[in-house]
């Protein structure tokens, strides 16, 4: 059991991501453990269509909140031993996701799966979940339920839904996540359970961060593709797609016109100053001296 719980912790307690559990009905050969990043969409399609016959709900995802420092929680759960009963399971699992991004909360998770696999897909508490679970394989035609139409509606919205997903607050007792999470992957009429953690603010900053950077990028690519067109619709009919085009910050005529102009000015600097050196009479008189009585 510690060394189960060790595992657990070596490998989703240090991923940068929010890890995700993928439990699958029927016989598994061996734990398949993937580093890749993971869309959620990812994660949850095909759940519908890939459910056993026998089974009578075809997915229930747990989604474990964040704590409200913002801080992914479902990797301390499993790294402090808090759910014991996940790891007995934990060799039984199919698919172990160190990475699933893109869980930002259980309603996005459920709208992703509506997507996915259509209707029937509904987003429960844990309460919810115990009621669904103790009615799977008994008799549905129960008589009238009491109560107001509202929780009547959900009632029969609950009884229909073929996915269910599963709202935990960071704020729940462990040992009842640990038990429902154990009770999914032991009920042999549910097909695939998921266990799987909110992203933590630190990963949507860098989501943001990454998404800023691929504008950018974009837009970059776009400015150089735009004056690729332009230069290609000057060139007209004698361009040549095999000729290689470098952008410069100046054509060479411009670079000449510089340099004449630097060359010219310091040429006139120059002329300007002896000009200025050349010494004249400073004093003029209206009468000559006299020949040989020069002062």
């Amino acid at each position: 059991m510690k060394l189960q719980t060790l595992t657990i912790s070596a490998l989703i307690g240090t991923v940068f991501g929010a890890p995700a559990i993928v439990w699958n009905n029927g016989k598994q050969k061996s734990t398949v453990f993937s580093s890749e990043e993971l869309q959620v969409s990812a994660l949850v399609s095909d759940l519908a269509t890939k459910s056993d016959e026998n089974s009578l709900l075809a997915a229930a995802l747990f989604v474990v909140g964040k704590t409200p420092e913002g801080t992914e929680h479902l990797s301390h759960l499993t790294s402090s031993g808090k759910l014991p009963l996940v790891a007995s399971k934990y060799d039984k699992a199919s698919v172990v996701h160190s990475h699933a991004a893109g869980i930002k909360t259980s309603g996005d998770v459920a709208r992703e799966c509506v997507k996915a696999n259509g209707k029937n897909v509904l987003e429960v508490s844990l309460d919810e979940f115990h009621t669904k679970m103790a009615s799977l394989g008994k008799d549905q035609s129960s008589p009238e339920q009491s109560g107001s139409k509202r929780e009547i509606h959900r009632a029969k919205m609950l009884e229909k839904a073929n996915i269910i997903v599963i709202n935990v607050p960071a704020s729940t007792d462990p040992s009842k996540v640990d038990q429902a999470v154990f009770d999914a992957v032991e009920n042999r009429l549910v097909n695939t359970v998921v266990l799987a953690g909110q992203r933590s603010n630190r990963e949507v900053r860098t989501a943001r961060e990454a998404e800023k950077r691929r504008k950018m990028v974009q837009q970059h690519q776009q400015r150089v593709e735009k004056r690729r067109r332009l230069d290609d619709a000057n060139d007209g009919d004698d361009s040549n797609d095999n000729t290689l085009s470098y952008y410069v910050p100046m054509t060479p005529n411009i670079f000449a016109g510089i340099l004449f102009t630097l060359f010219f000015s310091v040429v006139t600097m120059i002329g300007l100053s002896q000009l200025n050196n050349i010494q004249g009479q400073t004093v003029f008189v209206t009468k000559m001296p006299t020949i040989g009585r020069e002062a």
